[in-house]
């Protein structure tokens, strides 16, 4: 139970981090929001792509999420 404990903390942690190196500015969310944001897109993403197996490449995952961040969610570099 530590174990699972520590990495999901760690996970959390990595996951901030990651927001907070971005580089990425929004006109009205804080940082903090930021992966809650990235979360839903990849969320969103992923369910597109499940439903339309064939129609993305292997590259088109990231590629979406980065579009779903900037014209839905407003995350600009």
């Amino acid at each position: 139970m530590k174990k699972l404990f520590g990495l999901v903390l760690l996970l959390g942690v990595a996951l901030l981090a990651a927001g907070a190196c971005t580089g990425t500015r929004h006109s009205s969310k804080d940082r903090a929001q930021w992966g809650e944001d990235h979360a839903a897109c990849e969320r969103s993403v992923r369910k597109e792509l499940s439903e339309n197996p064939g129609a993305y490449g292997v590259d088109d995952e990231m590629r979406l999420i980065k579009i779903c961040m900037d014209k839905k969610k407003g995350w600009r570099k």
